[in-house]
């Protein structure tokens, strides 16, 4: 089984830490693990640094043993599927024709018509096989992230990195996307690590859960045994309640600022 094992990482942007010697894991295949914590609290950081994009002062990066903190760029692109924040802009090319690229770039070696086969198929699952013939350039934020999320997907990456992606997203793309994300992630046996700022979201659909606070890891396990009143109250400073809903699902509950 495929597991992501990190290790005393420090990492940070010009000299400065953000992490400090932080450790996780192990993190699973086939399970999606959501990246909780307050904003400056590293978990972009951490995506990044494990994408590549951001080296690694120290530590270690364990990917099936492999430590992709030492790897050849080449190696961690096949590895690793980083989907930012923020997606360009002035792209002038077809929802399909990107996400075909990507299968291209990230499946070298697969059959032409197979390719294509599962780009759409990726594309109909995310709902939004009506954009296949749009250019990116002329879609709103929300239809950008979806393509994006479909570009990532179609790579089958062992390892997949989603920073935010239902930030421009309704309520309804939330959830279905997230449905998607875990569907995809157990069928492709991915590693998956999301950042989530709704908790409510990660209660319900997240299998793990790594809880950021000051660069270092307040709390790892099962969602439910992360978001906790005590915690909310260390890390997001809020008086909180986690109750079940009728339908038996968590949900947290804020009543207030701790101190308040």
């Amino acid at each position: 089984m495929a597991q992501l094992h990190i290790r005393g990482l420090t990492a940070g942007y010009g000299g400065r830490p953000v992490l400090q010697g932080l450790s996780a894991g192990p993190l699973a295949e086939s399970a999606v693990t959501a990246l909780l914590g307050p904003n400056g609290s590293g978990k972009s950081t951490l995506l990044k640094t494990l994408a590549g994009l951001n080296p690694a002062l120290r530590g270690e990066l364990l990917l099936d043993g492999e430590d992709l903190a030492r790897a050849a760029p080449s190696r961690r692109a096949e590895r690793a599927m980083y989907m930012p924040q923020m997606l360009p802009k002035g792209v002038h090319m077809t929802v399909f024709e990107s996400v075909l690229v990507a299968a291209r770039s990230g499946r070298r070696g697969a059959a032409g018509q197979d390719l294509m086969r599962d780009a759409m198929a990726v594309i109909a699952d995310l709902g939004i096989a009506t954009l296949a013939s749009r250019y990116l350039d002329e879609l709103s934020g929300g239809q950008k992230q979806l393509a994006s999320l479909a570009q990532a997907l179609v790579r089958r990456p062992r390892l997949l990195l989603l920073d935010e992606p239902l930030s421009a997203l309704d309520l309804n793309y939330q959830f279905h996307v997230m449905d998607v994300l875990r569907r995809q992630t157990r069928q492709h046996r991915l590693i998956t690590l999301v950042v989530l700022h709704d908790l409510n979201i990660a209660l319900r659909h997240a299998d793990h859960a790594l809880l950021l606070h000051g660069g270092m890891i307040e709390a790892e396990g099962l969602p439910g045994e992360v978001v906790t009143p005590a915690t909310l109250r260390r890390v997001y400073r809020v008086r909180a309640r986690v109750e079940r809903c009728p339908q038996g699902q968590a949900q947290v509950h804020v009543d207030g600022l701790a101190g308040a």
